[in-house]
């Protein structure tokens, strides 16, 4: 089996992370020159407030870890997974998120760590697709409702339009990968043809078969995770991810409230996936501040007020926490990648 996940997860690209930690660190010092704010009005927010929404963060965080361990207990897997080993890989992989491309980096790292608990690559990925999965349909559910909002009740149609044109296109992505696994369909005839044409016995052609085995175990195990047996399971997993939504909203209620916007939490809501919807776009890293500038945009379309202090803050409150927590647990995780198990179906 090639080992694209396996060495990727092993030999973790430090050198981007550390640009990503950098640029994640700098862009409190951006918004303070572009949105004129100065360190008194960021202080005026209060540590209460601060230090509250760090703690919901670090909750998240630490569900984010439980909801893993779900996962891989649905998927029926023929390792006994440890609460403990889950929540420190879980967290451990947002820094990658953090700091690289949303969606990828943290997959890879999650994959990798069952890869070497012994699982097929197929099964390995499904779980690590399993989780952004959720994520992706509540988030980007959140976020069609708010672009329809804010062009229905506001009138900001450019505004609904750009979130309607980024989050679209990812959700029909991430669906059209959750119908084809389900449904069964390996796409046989296109592996078949392409074996053909490049030769069954050259490299490219033994990727094209790893490929075909990989999308076959990734398709078995969703069927079978999304089978009766797992209803339970399913519905807890559903639920995590509503609570993570809220913890979410929760975060932009919070510190906009302390630095004087008053929003509904249906308005916090939608906004928090507002920046969700720019921070997942491919082109930016996980901290290059997009997602504080798609919140920013859509409360000032609300509220008609930038709020540039409540910015930085929630960056601090947020994104900094998540880096440090991170940081720490992959480091006490890096040791789980080393130790590889006898492989398991």
């Amino acid at each position: 089996m090639p080992r694209i996940v396996e060495s990727g997860t092993q030999r973790i690209p430090w050198r981007l992370l550390i640009i990503g930690v950098l640029l994640g660190l700098a862009s409190p010092w951006i918004y303070f020159t572009f949105l004129m704010v100065n360190l008194e009005d960021v202080i005026k927010i209060g540590i209460a407030p601060i230090m509250l929404t760090s703690s919901l963060i670090i909750i998240r965080l630490l569900i984010q870890g439980l909801r893993f361990y779900t996962f891989i207990k649905g998927s029926h897997v023929n390792f006994n997974p440890k609460i403990r080993e889950c929540i420190l890989v879980r967290i451990g992989s947002e820094f990658v998120a953090a700091t690289s491309l949303s969606y990828i980096g943290d997959e890879l790292v999650r994959a990798g760590y069952l890869i070497m608990r012994g699982l097929d690559s197929g099964k390995a990925l499904w779980i690590s697709y399993s989780e952004t999965f959720y994520d992706v349909f509540m988030g980007t559910s959140i976020t069609i409702i708010a672009a329809l909002y804010i062009i229905l009740m506001i009138g900001d149609i450019t505004l609904g339009s750009i979130l309607l044109m980024i989050t679209l296109p990812i959700l029909f992505f991430y669906l059209f990968i959750f119908y084809t696994g389900l449904t069964g369909r390996t796409f046989s005839h296109t592996f078949e043809y392409f074996h053909d044409k490049v030769g069954r016995s050259s490299l490219l052609g033994k990727m094209i078969n790893w490929l075909k085995e990989t999308y076959s175990s990734f398709s078995s195990s969703l069927r079978l995770y999304h089978s009766s047996l797992n209803k339970y399971v399913i519905l807890l997993n559903v639920f995590l991810t509503m609570v993570l939504s809220i913890i979410y909203g929760l975060t932009v209620l919070i510190i906009y409230d302390a630095g004087g916007v008053r929003l509904e939490f249906f308005e916090s809501l939608l906004a928090a996936y507002s920046g969700v919807a720019l921070g997942v776009l491919p082109i930016t890293l996980g901290g290059s501040g997009t997602t504080e500038l798609g919140i920013s945009l859509y409360i000032h379309s609300l509220k008609g007020e930038w709020a540039g202090a409540a910015v930085v803050a929630w960056r601090l409150a947020t994104h900094i926490t998540t880096l440090i927590i991170s940081f720490v647990f992959l480091m006490f995780s890096l040791p789980l990648f080393m130790k590889k198990t006898q492989p398991a179906v």
